[in-house]
């Protein structure tokens, strides 16, 4: 639809003819008429009313359609029970252009006739049970206390989806204390809408819908209709909990003894269900209490202190990783393996080779043993004489620090009258020695291991020196 747009509109509106302006009147076109033709048709075939030319009262009969028979928005009806908070039954169309719909029970929270939520009763919590046609969808809405007045803002705490899940059904609620209204299926057994104020007081009220079982006008629980079984689901704004209860078959007229099978909190968005047996493997409710008792049979992740014969499959020869080695896999390795205790290698085995000088009991390569040839061979081999008369003197004491034998050969001389007596020590022990007499000289020589001390002395009463003095090293 839109506002007149042909020759002669001023601001989209119709004007008439003005001759003294020379203004002309507004011309009526065709995609005017079609627009309006078009927006009354589509309201009467849009419910289902095929166009007679002959009726001039189809636009209302479509509305009256609407109104009445169809979706009706809004506010459908409300219940005051003690305590001045209202229970409101509403319906309401979400979706015009398909004609989806929910429909609800709300407690303490009004609503207008379009739908839109309002403020409060009085100062309390709220809460929402709904339908909705899209998807098949149950839910469960909560706002936390608040003044009166105050439009609740609403957290979602529990939804069913009845297409892929747990099925509800339910009656629209009339309320009053004690019985509200009751229907009797086949069998016997009447499903009954009840609502009472469980506690005067306060105001707290209950309401909800019970099978098989009759209730007094003061809320007190009587026999039951037929020998079956009965169930119970209730709101209670004490706490804002909605509770599902059950009764085991019993004869007619038996009162029931109710057992409390699931239930939501509201306020803290809980589910509540039955513990159920060790060991259930059904699509039954799990409760934290049933899951950590099944936890506590079973071992941790992190250090487990396994009992028993624990199992574990068994890794693929050579494998190095993290992966748990059973017993089976360590046999499997094992049996390649030399034993600790005199072990009979073959093949070419191979150890580490050891420092250069090591004297442990590890193990020595051959690498180890030629190098040691190599450096520890017969003395003169890979050695050269080499003069160090200047690094050297009598009396004082020197160190092989080669790592191999070395040959040291000196020449020791007399200078003036007298006699001197000259000796050779290897470790403290005189190997060489001769005495000098004036204008003579002695040769001393001695093999002097690795690491061991020499020197060469000269005791008497002329005038001694030593040199040359050389090395084999």
């Amino acid at each position: 639809m839109e506002r007149i747009k042909a020759a002669g509109h001023v601001n989209n509106r119709f004007v008439a003819e003005d001759i003294a302006t020379n203004r002309p009147p507004t011309e009526v076109d065709a995609d005017f008429m079609n627009s309006i033709q078009e927006e009354v048709c589509g309201v009467i075939e849009g419910v289902g009313i095929a166009l007679n030319a002959a009726s001039r009262t189809q636009l209302f009969e479509a509305i009256k359609s609407m109104l009445v028979n169809r979706n009706f928005a809004g506010l459908m009806r409300k219940m005051t029970p003690l305590g001045g908070a209202q229970v409101r039954e509403y319906v309401d169309q979400v979706a015009a252009t398909t004609g989806n719909i929910e429909i609800g029970i709300a407690f303490n929270c009004s609503v207008s006739a379009a739908g839109v939520w309002a403020g409060r009763d009085i100062a309390d919590i709220c809460w929402l049970e709904k339908w909705s046609d899209i998807g098949g969808v149950k839910e469960f809405w909560y706002a936390p206390t608040a003044a009166a007045g105050v439009v609740p803002t609403w957290t979602k705490v529990f939804s069913i989806d009845t297409v892929n899940g747990a099925i509800s059904s339910g009656l629209i609620k009339q309320q009053f204390a004690g019985l509200a209204r009751q229907m009797t299926p086949l069998g016997g057994a009447q499903v009954r809408e009840f609502a009472d104020q469980v506690a005067a007081t306060t105001g707290n009220i209950e309401f909800g819908i019970a099978f098989n079982c009759d209730v007094s006008a003061a809320g007190v629980w009587a026999g039951r209709d037929i020998s079956d079984i009965c169930w119970l689901e209730k709101w209670s704004d004490l706490g804002g909990v909605k509770e599902f209860w059950v009764a085991p078959t019993a004869a007619a007229g038996v009162v029931p003894v109710w057992t409390r099978v699931f239930w939501i909190d509201m306020a803290n968005g809980i589910v509540y269900a039955p513990t159920m047996a060790a060991g259930t493997n059904t699509q039954a409710v799990a409760s934290t209490a049933f899951v950590q008792t099944a936890l506590a049979a079973k071992a941790p992740l992190a250090s487990p202190a396994l009992t028993g014969v624990p199992t574990a499959p068994t890794a693929a020869a050579g494998t190095n990783t993290t992966q748990l080695s059973t017993t089976a896999f360590v046999q499997a390795a094992i049996v390649p393996k030399a034993p600790l205790a005199s072990p009979a290698f073959t093949g070419a085995p191979t150890v580490p080779t050891a420092a250069a000088g090591t004297n442990t009991t590890q193990a020595a390569s051959t690498a180890f043993v030629q190098g040691e040839l190599a450096t520890q061979g017969s003395i003169g081999v890979g050695q050269t004489w080499q003069d160090v008369l200047t690094s050297r003197a009598a009396g004082t004491v020197y160190t092989n620090t080669t790592g191999r034998p070395i040959s040291v050969s000196v020449t020791c001389s007399v200078s003036s009258s007298g006699t001197n007596t000259s000796s050779m020590l290897v470790n403290g022990v005189t190997v060489a020695q001769a005495g000098v007499g004036y204008g003579t000289s002695q040769f001393l020589s001695a093999i002097v291991p690795p690491n061991a001390t020499y020197q060469v002395t000269l005791v008497g009463t002329a005038t001694a020196s030593v040199g040359p003095w050389k090395e084999l090293r």
